[in-house]
Parts: structure tokens; sequence; C-alpha cells
């Protein structure tokens, strides 16, 4: 585990993640990006997304991060979000139906502003939706390896 960088995930609430991973892919404002061991210095926003975190036995963990921050310097990673749901905690079949309604939401919106709300909500839907497909395959390549 020589080449583990240390990650950090903390949000308003404390410190919810601190551990040695592998890697962690980010959800940046203009793009997804992974940061490695010995990853340039980097201080970066975050968008709503998901987060992807590489255990150093190679086991993978997702998880639906809010807005944010993320600080990367000397091997040690360190992500302020606003809030962050481990995808294992999503039910898919309520990940699905708030996907539809939201949907459905965008089709009714009348106004820009109700429009907005709703495309945000939508963008927020598809993330929940994404993050609990991974936790499932992840459970059943889990299943299917024991």
């Amino acid at each position: 585990m020589e080449k583990a960088i240390q990650l950090d995930i903390i949000t308003p609430q404390g410190t919810v993640f601190s551990d040695k991973v592998v890697a962690v892919t980010l959800p940046g404002s203009l793009a997804p990006f992974q940061v490695l061991y010995n990853h340039a210095p980097i201080l970066s926003t975050l968008e709503s997304g998901i987060l992807k975190v590489i255990l150093p036995d190679l086991a993978s963990r997702y998880y639906v991060i809010g807005e944010g921050f993320v600080e990367v310097l000397h091997n040690h990673a360190t992500v302020l979000v606003e809030r962050i749901v481990p995808a294992e905690e999503i039910d898919p079949e309520a990940a699905a139906a708030r996907l539809r309604q939201a949907r459905a939401q965008v089709e009714m919106a009348r106004t820009r502003q109700e429009l907005q709300k709703a495309r945000r909500e939508l963008h927020e839907a598809e993330i929940a939706f994404r993050a609990a497909r991974l936790a499932r395959q992840l459970v059943e390549e889990g299943e299917r390896m024991s």
C-alpha cells in the first residue's frame, strides 16, 4: 500500500471518511477527474455527482455528493462537501421513481424559474439513479464471486 493517498471527506456535520485509498474519482466543475498517488497539487470546485473511491484491496465504493471543494497536496486529498450519501443506501426503485417524477416536472414547467428548478431536480435524480445502479452492480458482482 505504498502508493496510496490519504482521503478525508468532510461535511458540515463532521468527517465521514478518513482512510488510505488507491484512487478517488471526483465530479469536478469542468469535468470528472481522478486523483492518484503523487498527483500534482490542486484546488478545485466540485459539482453534485458521483464520487468513486478505490480502496487498497481494489474494492470500489460510490457516494453521491453535493457541491463542494477538493484540495490535493502531498498525497493527501481533502474533500469538503455539503452532503454525502453512500450509494448502497439509495433504494434503486425509489431512485427510478424520483427520476420519472423529475422528468415529468421538466415537461410540466411553464416558467423559466420552474424549468430551472425542475432541471436541477432532474440532475440530482439522475445522479442518485446512476449511483444506485453502480452499487447494485457491485453487490451482484460480489455475489457471483462468492
